[in-house]
């Protein structure tokens, strides 16, 4: 089992992953 320091930081990084996939996907559908 994962410390807690360990898991926060990852899912913030996974959190702003998944926005970032989110804002290029929607820029592609623009056709940005």
């Amino acid at each position: 089992m994962l410390p807690t320091d360990l898991c926060q930081p990852f899912a913030f990084y996974y959190q702003k992953v998944a926005q970032d996939i989110y804002t290029l996907k929607e820029s592609i559908h623009r056709g940005i």
